[in-house]
């Protein structure tokens, strides 16, 4: 199993219980903004994470990305609680050059950022 970033309810509870059975989230709220996080990503960068349309992300590069603009460990076994996802896009710096075969990982991973934190979504790493 390898690196993978799941978008939390603020009790901690993940988005989708089963990402290999679940293809869409309940809410249709959070469900439009990650599809559309995604829909721009994909005219960004030519191509999208597969998980970020339901609130995930599924390539440690994403985590490498994460922690170069924000400083704070994508491998934090306790996860970013929505406070911390928030200082997290507060205080993210996304200005360095990403090399251009990590586009797709980079846009992904500040548009799951930027949506968690509007959306007061907490944030859980597996690995």
């Amino acid at each position: 199993m390898g690196w993978d970033a799941y978008a939390t309810y603020a009790s901690g509870r993940p988005l989708l219980q089963n990402w290999r059975t679940d293809h869409r989230l309940k809410s249709k709220r959070l469900q439009a903004a990650f599809e559309q996080a995604s829909a721009k990503v994909k005219e960004l960068a030519g191509d999208v994470e597969w998980m970020l349309a339901t609130g995930g992300l599924d390539v440690s590069t994403c985590g490498d990305l994460l922690y170069k603009a924000t400083g704070f460990s994508a491998w934090d076994e306790k996860g970013w609680s929505p406070r911390k996802v928030k200082k997290a896009d507060d205080y993210a710096i996304w200005d360095f050059e990403a090399p251009k075969d990590d586009l797709v990982s980079y846009w992904s991973a500040r548009k799951f950022l930027e949506v968690c934190a509007e959306l007061g979504l907490g944030i859980r790493f597996s690995y």
